[in-house]
């Protein structure tokens, strides 16, 4: 999903700014039908879009602490429901790790 999105990133300087990021990434979810499964239930429990919920289920099946995003409408969705994952505005996370 995510090589996908940045690919189809129109700007070319965020491009490798997130090009750059993914290169940190030290693991790899891969989409299989339990995931696509837990995307399903998301969406129908939630306004949260196709993509989003893939993320978020991703990020679920992965086990991981914190999804951070900077999608409003996304956030905002994922605080109206309940979710294995939390997920976070990357400025908020960084005030709570730091303080």
């Amino acid at each position: 999903m995510l090589v996908k999105e940045i690919q189809e990133t129109p700007d070319k300087y965020k491009c490798a700014i997130l090009q750059m990021i993914y290169s940190l990434c030290t693991e790899e979810i891969s989409v299989d039908r339990s995931i696509l499964t837990r995307a399903e239930e998301i969406r129908h429990i939630s306004n949260i879009k196709y993509k989003d919920s893939i993320h978020l289920a991703c990020a679920e099946s992965a086990n991981t602490d914190v999804l951070l995003t900077t999608d409003k409408k996304f956030l905002n969705n994922c605080q109206r429901i309940t979710t294995y994952t939390k997920v976070m505005n990357p400025n908020e996370w960084l005030l709570e790790v730091l303080y």
